[in-house]
């Protein structure tokens, strides 16, 4: 396996795929490009430049005794720039994903993608993308998705580290240990926050604990693995935050603002999964930032037993 491909604009990459996405009405919702279902799509383009990488389709992944492997997500963060958020995306703009892959020897994965419109990219964006992603981060959409191989051991609440067995990771480019998103995981569920909630912005709940319960729907937040979808986890967060909103402001939420949000950055930690017949209780709190954006913290655990399963920090923009 060479190192370098051919490709439209020169030689690219050999860890670096191209998927063109022309928004639909099955990427969006009343407010236009919606955020679960662009994750969704970035996650598959993801699990498929993966597939690509090993040779082998990611559904055939074992373990040595041959049990199923997942690639599940334990990192997501998602940045769009001021003045171009997530709904400033629309039906029938013409966009591309730039996936860019490493590994941390045969346990995580690390992609790193470029979203935009082709029309907006310059002709030597792919590549410049390609040899320094990070630097694109305030100059379009930016999604980073870190993966880690586990295995159901004892349910889909106890979900196993798992390396694949079957396949072979010498043709990523390596990850260094300093740059895994298990440190970024690990702290948070230490109790540390991510940064994207800062300092100067302004707690305004009337009530610290609030906590709506969230149910489960087995016929729509499953995936065929039978786990629940990681991008899921997101529209659980948005329906908490919707209710905290209307709910739990101490100064309202004008409809229009409620109705309008947008994500301008987000970041997301999991730590484990909930069986479909559990709730997820969603602890949300709201901070005042500066006129037109708010920023959110929120914790999710199982009902079942308290369990923390994912955390994440948000920032959206507000109509004016």
């Amino acid at each position: 396996m060479s190192s370098r491909r051919s490709g439209k604009g020169g030689d690219v990459a050999e860890n670096l795929f191209r998927y063109p996405l022309t928004i639909g009405m099955p990427h969006t919702n009343h407010n236009q490009l919606s955020e679960s279902l662009f994750l969704m799509h970035a996650g598959h383009f993801q699990w498929t430049s993966i597939s690509r990488m090993l040779g082998t389709p990611l559904s055939r992944l074992r373990t040595l005794e041959g049990g199923e492997v997942y690639g599940t997500y334990q990192y997501i963060e998602e940045d769009f720039p001021e003045g171009l958020p997530m709904n400033s995306f629309r039906v029938d703009d013409e966009c591309v994903f730039v996936n860019v892959l490493r590994a941390f020897k045969n346990i995580s994965v690390d992609g790193r993608s470029l979203f935009h419109r082709v029309a907006d990219l310059s002709p030597r964006a792919v590549e410049e993308f390609a040899a320094n992603p990070d630097s694109w981060k305030g100059r379009a959409p930016y999604i980073r998705m870190a993966n880690i191989f586990i295995t159901p051991a004892g349910g889909n609440e106890f979900l196993k580290i798992a390396p694949p067995a079957n396949v072979h990771f010498e043709g990523f480019p390596p990850l260094p240990i300093q740059e895994n998103a298990y440190n970024i995981v690990r702290a948070v569920g230490n109790g540390e926050w991510f940064g994207t909630v800062r300092p100067g912005d302004i707690p305004f709940d009337r009530i610290d604990d609030y906590a709506p319960i969230c149910e489960i729907n087995p016929d729509r937040d499953r995936n065929g693995a039978g786990l629940v979808y990681f991008a899921n986890y997101v529209a659980f967060m948005d329906w908490a935050e919707r209710k905290a909103m209307t709910e739990n402001a101490q100064t309202p939420f004008t409809p229009e603002q409620i109705e309008y949000r947008a994500l301008r950055r987000r970041e997301i930690a999991y730590f484990g999964n909930a069986s479909v017949s559990d709730r997820v209780r969603i602890h949300v709190r709201m901070y005042r930032r500066r006129d037109g954006e708010v920023a959110f913290r929120y914790r999710l655990t199982r009902e079942s037993d308290g369990r923390l399963i994912a955390v994440s920090e948000a920032v959206k923009s507000l109509p004016k």
